[in-house]
């Protein structure tokens, strides 16, 4: 049985195995041994799922394994496989669960690596840089305001031109007055 995960890349996960009860009696009375596969490299060999105490009794097993993912940071993330092999038979039940516990990375950081953008034309970069410059969340209401005072400081220029060239005539004697 394989478990597929997606997880960031660039960091160490702690990977923690839970067997069932199912799982442990199968192994009390059979012995079951397995081999424990992390991202199709073997992590464990042989293992045995019961722990056998000093009175007699047994304590479930889990297991921990620590893995590195590397990869690229355009990728953003990459899949880890989970996959338990019995050495006799195919194995169903045994695991009741696990976890996959981030680690930090050398920068003890936990956060997301951001992945790279795929490229873009310089068309939607121009774009880009004009919504940067009139400001992300209000370019539309911006460029309507703007757009709006332009025009009005232009008629109103206009009709003042308009005015002065009116008042200029009504000033000027008749021709008869002449």
């Amino acid at each position: 049985m394989t478990w597929k995960m997606s997880v960031d890349v660039g960091f160490r996960y702690l990977v923690r195995l839970h067997f069932s009860k199912i799982g442990l009696k199968m192994a009390e009375t059979g012995g079951m041994n397995f081999n424990v596969f992390i991202n199709e490299m073997i992590a464990d060999t042989n293992t045995d799922i019961v722990v056998k105490e000093r009175d007699g009794g047994s304590i479930p097993w889990y297991g921990d394994y620590i893995v590195m993912m590397n990869g690229h940071k355009r990728e953003g993330k990459c899949d880890l496989l989970i996959r338990l092999q019995s050495n006799e038979e195919f194995m169903d039940g045994p695991l009741k669960g696990f976890e996959i516990l981030k680690l930090s990375n050398h920068d003890n950081s936990l956060a997301s690596p951001v992945p790279m953008p795929p490229f873009q034309d310089s068309t939607s970069q121009t774009i880009q840089i004009l919504l940067k410059v009139l400001g992300n969340r209000n370019a539309i209401g911006t460029v309507a305001i703007t757009i709006i005072s332009i025009v009005s400081i232009i008629v109103h220029k206009l009709r003042e031109i308009s005015e002065a060239r009116s008042s200029e005539e009504v000033c000027k004697p008749s021709t008869r007055a002449q």
